[in-house]
């Protein structure tokens, strides 16, 4: 089992609107403690924890970035995404708007300014892989019963993007650590596929090679809605 200063350090950020529970997810994956009346992040914010993955006999140690959800900050949000290894996308189950612009938004922010910086061009059976992990998570799934996003249709969301999707709720825990060990696990599976398997192409002919298409939108205007934080 490593320690921390052994850890392999993998960057990771959570994005997401305003209220959805981003800094409460990482308050209760940090200290296991919540609370009800965390004012909505400015800018960002950091913080760490290492986790042990016996299976592999390493540990991975998350430098965890919690961005703004607000409007404002949007411009300046795309700063953090340099050299993240992993995002976490947040949305609140009881708020749709907050689902929509996960599709319509931030998703696109993610795949557009986060993999040219990340990327680790290496030719696997003639495709280049993006090495970034994604995580989707359903936030305040203790609030089921005010549920205006279908699990069923976040699965679908999270197929259709191949990200790890989790229901999660600050407020009880439940599936909050799970998450970030599947992130963890995923990140360690990568690298021992890429040792295994991986190959510099040394030809200067790259006409057979199928490049990632990254889906780009516009950023969409929001009015500054303001949402409560739990």
């Amino acid at each position: 089992m490593k320690d921390d200063e052994n850890a392999e350090i993998r960057k990771l950020v959570l994005i997401g609107e305003s209220g959805v529970g981003k800094t409460c997810i990482i308050n209760r994956f940090l200290n296991d403690k919540f609370e009800d009346d965390v004012k909505s992040t400015g800018m960002a914010t950091f913080a760490s924890k290492t986790l042990n993955f016996n299976e592999f006999q390493k540990s991975i140690q998350f430098q965890i970035w919690d961005t703004a959800g607000q409007e404002k900050y949007r411009a300046l949000n795309r700063m953090f995404y340099k050299d993240a290894a992993a995002a976490i996308l947040v949305y609140d189950i009881t708020n749709k708007e907050t689902y929509e612009e996960i599709k319509d938004y931030w998703y696109n922010q993610i795949k557009e300014f986060a993999p040219k910086n990340i990327s680790k061009k290496i030719y696997y059976y003639n495709f280049i892989l993006f090495i970034l992990v994604i995580g989707l998570a359903g936030n305040k799934s203790d609030l089921f019963m005010n549920e205006e996003v279908k699990e069923e249709e976040a699965k679908d969301l999270s197929q259709e993007i191949g990200a790890i999707f989790s229901l999660t709720s600050a407020c009880t825990s439940s599936g909050i650590e799970e998450l970030f060990k599947k992130i963890g696990y995923k990140l360690l599976e990568q690298n021992v596929k890429i040792d295994k398997n991986s190959i510099e192409n040394p030809r200067k002919d790259e006409a057979n090679t199928n490049r990632v298409k990254l889906d780009i939108q516009k950023d969409k205007k929001d009015a500054g809605k303001k949402k409560n934080c739990c």
